[in-house]
């Protein structure tokens, strides 16, 4: 069945009444077809184009990271190995210091093997506990680009920034925690870290990704003076 684009003459002195809108290939873009969805034009004075009253229908864009399952599903496997072997390590040290008799020091060759099971045990869990927050930001991080601002999530929390509070978008950046990442430099000298740009070891080689160059050409666009 074949639908017909209009419905004939309007009332008396209109033009023809729509039923679709038009998708020629001149207006075929996203936020034409939307606005053509939209209420008709409104009159407007002698020799200007008519104006659309049209909402702003621009929505906040949503950087995620750029594989995020993959990523977390590693960081939480890591995390889980970390933990078991700590554990494994910890019930060893107890054993190993229940063979001292009660009233008695340990010997010296027990101290040089307990010592460095023990920093082996806190460095494993240490690691541990970092690759299960790291796993968490990786999947719920993201950061939305709005006019007003960025909206940074993490692992725990999630911060706005507004532009002007923004000074530069710093890559390469070495974190405790997240190593090596992506923040944002603010006027006030601190550093708002970003876990959607969390690097895998793997990839601490390659170029910023095209988020992140997408990300600063907004910050510019964003810091240009307006008229």
């Amino acid at each position: 069945m074949t639908i017909p684009r209009d419905l004939g003459p309007g009332p008396e002195g209109h033009p023809v009444l729509p039923v679709l809108p038009n998708f020629r290939r001149s207006s075929a873009t996203v936020e034409r077809m939307i606005e053509n969805l939209g209420p008709p034009a409104a009159p407007s004075p002698a020799g200007h184009a008519a104006v659309r009253p049209v909402e702003n229908l621009r929505r906040p864009r949503v950087l995620l990271p750029a594989d995020a399952l993959r990523d977390t599903l590693m960081r939480a496997l890591v995390a889980a190995a970390g933990g078991a072997g700590a554990l494994m390590m910890a019930v060893a040290l107890a054993l190993l210091a229940l063979t001292v008799d009660a009233g008695r020091a340990p010997s010296v060759g027990l101290l040089l093997v307990m010592l460095p099971l023990g920093v082996t045990t806190a460095l494993t869990l240490l690691l541990s506990v970092r690759f299960a927050i790291v796993a968490l930001a990786t999947a719920r991080a993201r950061v939305e680009i709005s006019e007003h601002g960025l909206r940074v999530v993490g692992a725990l929390s999630s911060r706005d920034v507004a532009w002007h509070e923004i000074s530069a978008v710093r890559t390469q950046v070495v974190h405790p925690v997240h190593w090596l990442t992506a923040t944002l430099r603010l006027t006030d000298g601190t550093q708002v870290v970003m876990p959607v740009f969390d690097r895998p070891v793997w990839t601490y080689g390659r170029r910023s990704g095209h988020d992140l160059r997408t990300l600063r050409r907004e910050l510019r666009r964003q810091q240009r003076p307006r008229p």
